[in-house]
């Protein structure tokens, strides 16, 4: 089977990195993250429900960086790097 058929048919999808990973890594608080995803500071957000109560996680793909969280007056820890937790 050659490798353009074995991927035929698939539906191309997102990496997401779950909110308590996020937080883990940047020491941020999960009601914190949650908070700037409803108004729209951080962007990639992705919800268990429509109503925006029970965040699950982010897009990988746009992962804030550090300077982003920084410029919103936020404490990073030193280790957070996004490139290190993109799925591809």
């Amino acid at each position: 089977m050659a490798a353009d058929d074995e991927h035929a048919g698939l539906v191309p999808s997102r990496g997401v990195l779950l909110i308590k990973d996020f937080c883990r890594h940047t020491g941020l608080d999960q009601a914190v993250v949650a908070g700037l995803m409803r108004s729209e500071r951080i962007r990639g957000g992705l919800w268990r429900d429509e109503a925006q109560t029970r965040l699950f996680g982010l897009f990988d793909d746009v992962l804030p960086t550090t300077a982003e969280l920084e410029a919103l007056g936020l404490a990073v820890s030193d280790g957070y790097d996004p490139d290190s937790l993109r799925s591809s």
